[in-house]
């Protein structure tokens, strides 16, 4: 039997508390859900929108600037088209991740996901924000899965790109460019998506001590094909039951004989290091990683960082002894990670850091974080020449910001 659909990499049920640390910017607003048909005419109308989805994400990210209306998506739930043996699926943009789940579960297959919120968050705002996590390390992130899509244009328009098919080449690939937008581009309203069946079977082993650095170095000339690979911080280590060491959390899904073998050879490697290793239990895998980045985004201030994957064992060692209450986890394939801070986190700390990651090749972006915090900085922290270009993206897009206005560049 394949392994079901909760036992996957979902994350928390029910909303985040983190949302309630930072604005909520649809208070005192209109709010309206309109169908498919109606939202052309509505953005028309020429009032600033604040496209929140379910609304799950909506303190992410940065201010909006003074929104007439928030634009809920909810109503665009339909299920348009599962091509079973083509693996891919058509959906409007306003359904739920996990309600797509339970479908795609009844002919054994998934959309290789793990966004925050899974129960309330949206297909289009999980596009939107860029949002996955572990199963990035096997599938790629949010837009390696997205085929093509349809979106409302400033002028009412609307518009399409890409299409149901996954060798599909034709144009230019908008779908790169509006994923992690934060719905400053458009609003999408369908979309299509690679899907993949059920994995058989899932293991996952648990490494931890001083010489993981070394060990994140060997496992790039391994055969191993990890479904996930992170790196936690010695305090999120402790909060999943896992020790109270820095360790690294390695899960395969496939079939149970593979499991073993790659398992195995993952443990000796660890050992012949000095680290401790240990299968978890299949009860105990489960539970642990459904809860990892939710217990991250409990924080009261979160950030999205990126470096260079060499780097990650050294920055979350630095960043855990500033002060070892902090959470933190990152992908060590693609050095993108979460980490949480106290409330009491001034700018500049997060400031400093920012100089970290930057000198690791890398970023960080603030998620959430009291609003006073986020108008002592900026909140993304980009660097370069692609900041300008993004800004003459958005106003190709959207030149009077009609869309989420403030929320990106």
């Amino acid at each position: 039997m394949p392994i079901s659909i909760e036992s996957l990499d979902s994350t928390w049920q029910g909303l985040c508390a983190a949302a309630a640390h930072s604005p909520d910017f649809s208070a005192g607003l209109d709010t309206v859900t309109p169908t498919l048909t109606e939202i052309p005419d509505l953005v028309r109308s020429g009032k600033k929108l604040l496209i929140a989805g379910s609304g799950s994400k909506l303190a992410w990210g940065g201010l909006v600037q003074q929104p007439d209306l928030v634009v809920r998506t909810t109503q665009l739930d339909r299920l348009i088209d599962h091509a079973v043996g083509d693996l891919t699926i058509t959906v409007e943009a306003g359904i739920s991740f996990q309600q797509l789940q339970t479908q795609l579960a009844s002919a054994n297959q998934f959309l290789p996901l793990d966004p925050l919120f899974p129960n309330q968050a949206s297909i289009g705002g999980i596009i939107s924000t860029g949002d996955t996590g572990s199963l990035r390390q096997r599938y790629g992130g949010v837009r390696d899965l997205l085929l093509g899509f349809s979106w409302v244009r400033p002028d009412g328009e609307v518009a399409k790109a890409g299409g149901r098919v996954v060798k599909n080449v034709a144009g230019y690939d908008l779908m790169k460019l509006f994923t992690g937008a934060y719905g400053t581009l458009g609003i999408i309203q369908q979309v299509s998506l690679r899907v993949y069946p059920l994995p058989p079977a899932s293991g996952s082993v648990w490494i931890a001590g001083s010489n993981l650095a070394q060990l994140v170095t060997k496992l790039g000339a391994m055969s191993l094909t990890p479904t996930s690979l992170d790196l936690l911080t010695a305090s999120l280590a402790a909060k999943s039951h896992l020790g109270d060491r820095m360790g690294l959390l390695a899960r395969f899904q496939t079939i149970p004989a593979s499991i073993t073998v790659q398992s195995n050879q993952l443990i000796q490697t660890a050992q012949e290091l000095g680290l401790d290793a240990e299968l978890l239990a299949a009860d105990k895998e489960s539970q642990v990683w459904q809860s990892l980045r939710s217990l991250v985004m409990d924080c009261p201030v979160t950030a999205k960082v990126g470096l260079r994957p060499t780097a990650t064992v050294d920055f979350l060692q630095s960043f855990s002894t500033a002060d070892p209450a902090r959470l933190g986890l990152i992908h060590i394939g693609s050095g993108i990670g979460l980490i949480g801070l106290a409330a009491n986190t001034r700018s500049t700390e997060l400031l400093a850091l920012r100089q970290q990651c930057e000198a690791a090749g890398g970023y960080l972006s603030v998620l959430t974080a009291p609003k006073q915090t986020k108008q002592q900085m900026e909140v993304w922290g980009y660097q370069g020449a692609a900041v300008a270009v993004m800004k003459k993206l958005r106003e190709q897009f959207d030149r009077e910001s009609i869309f989420n206005p403030g929320k990106f560049f």
